[in-house]
């Protein structure tokens, strides 16, 4: 339901003087909270060209802004939230002093043009004519408005004081006439009363006119008021602010509240929804269909009266910024008070009135860089182990101008090869349907035969749905049934029950909700796209129902994680004196174009059960879900075929659904595919390039390959995006190779480098490329820098443990890939291993070795590591190898890398080792495949414990104090015992038994040791 239209549009134009104390006192006054437009002049920007604003504005800047060719924008335009998106856009004006919007009132369009003219040109009014010009042209059929206003800085007695007459030159009032030229063109008349002055000279005191508003005759019918606010002044800035509104009526966004889920207390919450539960007699086997949807409507019914009850809403305030007290509101009202009295006491400059207020107004802006610098230090000082990732998400959010986001109209071309713009948000909803669900597939699936499982169909427990709901993430966006995922964790007792006997229910019935299959799909941008005014810039992202998740979650089964064996495969290659080449595919809407037809034959080809299979089937059909970007909320519309991206099970439902296509590569004839999800690379080695691409072309166009899979499986590959790499072992002398050309002309280029998986693969193998770019693209170094300054930064404890959780995975992501432990050989003076890597990684840990000491540039490394009881680097890097060639040798002997990991380390390999060698071989004798203890994994009930009690004592008297206490149950005790003398290793254990000397006989305690003879004689007992 659509709220009732805002009567008038109110707009605060004001100039800044590029102060950011003047803009902060502009954001934190709450009686601009009414008004629909700021049109700021002259704003604060920072170093990094971004404004500031609070979530309550969404920022519109000037369409060049941000470009090399402008170094500063001069012109910036801040919609209130509460405006509706559908009901006004932005205009591209080629000018960084000018800022525009279009506002819609029904077939009505108000266009509005902030403006900052320089005095020594005319440039921006020139391109103002321009815009307002084409925007008559395109829309000739439709009313149009326009309002003009801003800082002019032109002079003219039609709207200067006569009191300024020696501003009267030749040379303002020529430039002054170029404006009344231009205004004329459209008939624009001045709103803002002649004579008013909007500026109060720093020095002289002097009263001018620089800031104007002019409108259309039209609009100027509708003109409620348009007045300057002198004690609206901000601090820092000579000019006074203008108020215009206009009885227009505006489209307002539907209000959203929200549920403030961090002040709730869940011990209460809890049970006051067990108190509900308990009231119900929830059934604990289900056995019909109305059972069911009974069980869940009195459910989520329990819910949502608990969530009323006990969960209080957010209150909305009409500004963000944390750190703005009711003292500094208090001064501004009093600087206010102060501000009308000078005015009144302007005649006589003597009066006592003028240096009190400008006295009160520096106070007031030195207590504004006060508190917020004050309430930064109490933020700093509160970080500690606990708090510390919320300092991460700080440093990861990176830098914004903390406005509100909004969707930029959409560009499309039309049938005739025009370029349209998509502004309304219904528009933008049917493109973005039209790109994120593509049709459903027409292609023939077969029907089996189907092998025999290779599992039994077990039932979800209640351990499952326990696990399941721990496993969820807080604070994460609800579904649409607006209850979030910590409901589910703070009462996981109480729900489990009930929700265990509900999900298995759903295969048991074959039975799926329809409240379960409704989702909301979010429209988010796509990160590193430089244009975002295309639909396929934008991602959808499935916000299902949380108890569907659990759900989900709890069907999901364990699977292998694979180390790409690409490669190795190349190595192999060169090893054998040949080439190879490497293509890696793109597969435009991999998820939102997937068949459900195919998804069902891949998972019984693969040898699912069938319980599961049905029950997929009914979980995927009949789908619903809502478009939501902005405030805007489509219609529901079916979902006729893909796979939900935020499903806990579309990860694993993908990599059954193009494991065809990994399978159809011939390894036999030197073809391997490797990927995850939807970035598949392929493989092909031979004795030239030549070779290799003709392999490539025929595993696209053979029957069976890629192209077939590509038709059956609904998924188009983007031939323009792929990526060709030629490798050999020595590139310098080869350059990039010969380029593929597919069997359709497509022409795919070779490249030095290429990323998949999150690394960068080169020609050599080499990884120069990933190290290089993960050595400049460490920017969270440099953001702790900032967050561990010497004077008011973080702890060295806080700062080293940000560095160590965050930093370093970041530095080694897939370590085990592109660095090898750098160690000494044998009868080697040099050592041996990625040695330059590592010495460039290095630098990245001594950048923030001294922002943890804050010691001097010049400090010596290892005093730094010291002090920071940081590893030296290549130890980190040892330390990470190690942990992966452990976990890599103790992989059981079903996992698909087992008998690669045997082959490689059983024999060493002289040229072209690929990591796996040298990763093995690193930690070889000491660590092997063979002579490596694999310990199988048991389940365990959450409620098990022990049988045995065990007792570690400090010391002997210790010891023989609570041997006396234990020997008073008679129970069986066993002590163990264990030293380390003379380089030999000893171990005993002792058990007492119950009886006289003779029973047990002497021959019966022998038998018991001759067991154990067999161990002892082992040599080869080495375990990890």
């Amino acid at each position: 339901m659509n709220p009732a239209p805002h009567p008038t549009i109110r707009i605060w134009q004001q100039n800044l003087n590029k102060s950011s104390r003047a803009q902060l006192d502009v954001l934190n006054d709450t009686s601009l909270a009414d008004f629909d437009i700021l049109a700021l002049q002259e704003p604060y920007l920072s170093f990094l060209g971004l404004s500031m604003a609070t979530p309550n504005w969404r920022v519109v800047y000037p369409t060049p802004h941000g470009t090399h060719s402008v170094s500063r924008s001069r012109s910036l335009i801040l919609v209130n939230k509460r405006l509706s998106t559908n009901a006004w856009n932005p205009i591209p004006l080629p000018h960084p002093d000018v800022t525009a919007v279009t506002i819609r009132t029904g077939n009505t369009a108000v266009h509005l043009f902030n403006l900052y003219i320089d005095g020594d040109h005319d440039m921006a009014i020139r391109a103002v004519s321009r815009a307002a010009q084409c925007l008559v042209l395109s829309e000739a059929g439709e009313a149009h408005h326009h309002v003009w206003l801003g800082d002019f800085n032109r002079h003219h007695p039609a709207w200067d004081s006569p009191a300024n007459h020696h501003l009267f030159t030749t040379d303002n009032l020529e430039r002054a006439e170029v404006l009344i030229e231009h205004l004329a063109l459209f008939d624009l008349q001045q709103v803002l009363p002649a004579g008013i002055p909007t500026l109060e000279a720093t020095r002289t005191k002097n009263l001018t006119r620089p800031d104007n508003v002019f409108a259309s005759p039209s609009l100027l019918a509708h003109l409620r008021s348009c007045a300057v606010v002198r004690d609206k002044r901000p601090t820092k800035t000579d000019h006074f602010p203008v108020s215009t509104t206009f009885e227009v009526p505006t489209e307002m966004a539907p209000a959203r509240s929200r549920r403030n889920y961090r002040a709730v207390d869940w011990e209460e919450f809890d049970k006051a929804l067990a108190k509900r539960l308990k009231a119900r007699a929830v059934p604990t086997h289900i056995d019909s269909t109305a059972v069911f949807d009974a069980t869940l409507d009195h459910l989520m019914s329990d819910l949502q009266a608990t969530i009323d009850e006990h969960v209080p809403e957010a209150a909305s305030t009409p500004y963000a910024k944390r750190w703005w007290s009711k003292h500094l509101s208090k001064m501004r009202k009093e600087k206010e008070r102060l501000a009308r009295l000078d005015y009144r006491h302007r005649a006589d400059p003597a009066h006592s009135s003028h240096a009190e207020y400008r006295r009160h107004r520096n106070t007031y802006a030195d207590n504004i860089r006060a508190a917020k610098n004050d309430y930064w230090k109490a933020w700093i000082d509160s970080v500690d182990g606990k708090t510390i990732w919320d300092a991460n998400r700080f440093l990861k959010r990176g830098a914004t101008d903390g406005g509100g986001a909004r969707i930029p109209p959409i560009w499309v071309e039309s049938e005739g090869g025009q370029r349209r713009t998509l502004n309304s948000n219904e528009e933008k909803g049917a493109e973005f349907h039209r790109t994120f669900f593509l049709p459903p597939s027409t292609a023939g699936v077969p029907s089996g035969p189907y092998p025999a499982p290779r599992f039994p169909f077990k039932p979800i427990t209640n351990t499952q749905v326990r696990h399941a709901i721990g496993a969820l993430r807080v604070f994460k966006a609800p579904g649409p049934d607006s209850i979030p995922n910590e409901v589910y964790k703070h009462c996981a007792d109480t729900l489990t029950p009930i929700l265990g006997p509900l999900f298995r229910a759903t295969f048991s019935l074959h039975y799926y909700p329809d409240c379960w299959k409704v989702s909301d799909t979010v429209v988010l941008q796509k990160p590193g796209k430089t244009d975002y005014t295309v639909a396929k810039a934008w991602r959808p992202i499935a916000l299902l129902d949380c108890m569907s998740k659990i759900l989900s979650r709890a069907c999901g089964t364990h699977h292998f994680r694979f180390h790409p064996p690409g490669r190795k495969t190349v190595k192999d290659a060169w090893r054998r004196g040949d080439v190879a080449s490497v293509v890696f595919l793109d597969i435009k809407s991999a998820f939102p174009a997937a068949s459900p037809a195919c998804l069902y034959h891949n998972l019984r080809s693969r040898g699912v059960p069938q319980e599961y299979v049905d029950w997929l089937k009914v979980k995927l059909d009949s789908r619903k879900t809502r478009l939501k970007f902005d405030d805007y909320t489509s219609d529901p519309f079916d979902i006729l075929s893909g796979i939900d991206q935020g499903c806990p099970l579309s990860v694993i439902l993908y990599a059954f659904y193009n494991s065809d296509l990994i399978d159809s590569a011939d390894t036999s004839d030197g073809e391997k595919a490797v990927g995850s999800m939807d970035d598949v690379a392929l493989v092909v080695t031979g004795k030239t390039f030549v070779a290799c691409h003709d392999k490539i072309r025929r595993f696209m166009d053979r029957e069976g390959g890629a192209l077939d899979w590509s038709r059956a499986h609904n998924s188009v590959f983007s031939l323009d995006k792929f990526s060709l790499i030629n490798c050999k072992s020595q590139p310098k002398r080869i350059g990039l190779g010969p380029p593929l050309t597919l069997s359709d002309g497509t022409v795919v280029r070779p490249s030095d480098h290429h990323r998949f998986l999150g690394v960068l693969m080169d020609q050599g193998l080499r990884f120069k490329q990933h190290v290089a770019l993960v050595r400049e693209g460490s920017c969270l170094v440099t953001q702790i820098r900032r967050l561990a300054t010497v004077r008011n930064g973080l702890t060295l404890p806080i700062v080293r443990r940000l560095y160590l959780a965050v930093v370093v995975p970041s530095l080694m992501y897939a370590a085990d890939t592109f660095l090898t432990p750098v160690r000494k050989l044998p009868g080697h003076s040099r050592a041996h291993g990625t040695v330059g890597h590592v010495r460039r990684l290095a630098i990245v840990q001594r950048q923030a070795l001294l922002a943890m000491t804050g010691a001097l540039r010049t400090a010596p490394t290892d005093a730094l590591e010291a002090h920071a009881k940081v590893l030296p680097f290549d130890l980190l890097v040892d330390q990470s190898c190690h942990r992966a060639a452990v976990r890599l040798c103790t992989l059981p002997t079903s996992h698909p890398l087992a008998p690669h990991i045997q082959r490689a380390g059983s024999r060493f390999v002289k040229a072209h080792r690929s990591a796996l060698h040298e990763l093995l071989d690193a930690y070889h004798p000491w660590l092997n495949y063979k002579n490596t203890e694999r310990i199988a994994e048991t389940r365990l009930h959450p409620r098990w414990r022990p049988l045995h009690h065990i007792h570690v004592l400090e010391d002997r008297e210790e010891a023989a104090a609570d041997d006396q206490h234990w020997a008073q149950d008679g129970a069986y005790r066993v002590y163990t015992d264990s030293s380390d003398i003379d380089g030999g290793v000893g171990a005993a254990a002792l058990l007492y038994g119950v009886g006289p000397t003779g029973s047990p006989s002497l021959c019966d305690v022998k038998g018991l040791g001759l067991p154990e003879v067999p161990i002892l004689m082992t040599r080869d007992f080495l375990r990890y």
